[in-house]
């Protein structure tokens, strides 16, 4: 592997994958997600699944486990409010104020009055 050229996708700029997964390490100990190619003014980025033939798996769990992290804490969440359910939900809508809501879990219907981002009304 050490000798081996790895090309990113989108830009096809190369380099050693052993360079390459201390790059992505590095990049994921810094808590950075969305990793871009090293070359100065590139735009080229890095996907998981392109880069796990040369990551170690524990490198690249850790990089899937903050990507889905992110895209949870990247949305609201409420909860259910039936007590025999109180599954997690997630506000997809963006900055829309959530009225009703359909459980996808226990498929009941509730009217809520719940503010996301901040909205005012």
């Amino acid at each position: 592997m050490i000798n081996e050229a790895f090309e990113i996708k989108g830009c096809g700029h190369s380099y050693c994958s052993e360079c390459m997964v201390r790059y992505v390490q590095s990049k994921i100990e810094e808590n950075v997600i969305s990793i871009g190619c090293p070359e100065i003014d590139c735009h080229g980025v890095l996907e998981p699944e392109i880069c796990q033939s040369i990551l170690p798996p524990e490198v690249f769990n850790r990089w899937g486990k903050a990507l889905c992290e992110a895209l949870i804490l990247g949305t609201q969440k409420f909860y259910c409010p039936f007590k025999d359910c109180s599954a997690l939900l997630h506000n997809e809508g963006g900055r829309k104020k959530i009225l009703q809501s359909e459980c996808p879990h226990c498929n009941r219907l509730f009217v809520h009055n719940v503010k996301f981002h901040g909205t005012q009304g």
